[in-house]
């Protein structure tokens, strides 16, 4: 099922500066990559409790 929904232009900026902090990173994402980054979140480190 596919939704058409309306997100602000803010929410998607604070998603991707969420994942380039957890990654510690400065790539820019589209919201079609953001999916894609978030799961590689913890894939290569151990993410502490605090995280």
């Amino acid at each position: 099922m596919s939704a058409k929904v309306v997100i602000t232009e803010q929410c998607l900026q604070d998603i991707a500066d969420a994942i380039r902090q957890k990654l510690n990173v400065e790539t820019q994402y589209k919201p079609s990559e953001m999916a894609a980054a978030i799961l590689t979140i913890g894939e290569n480190s151990e993410v502490s409790e605090n995280d």
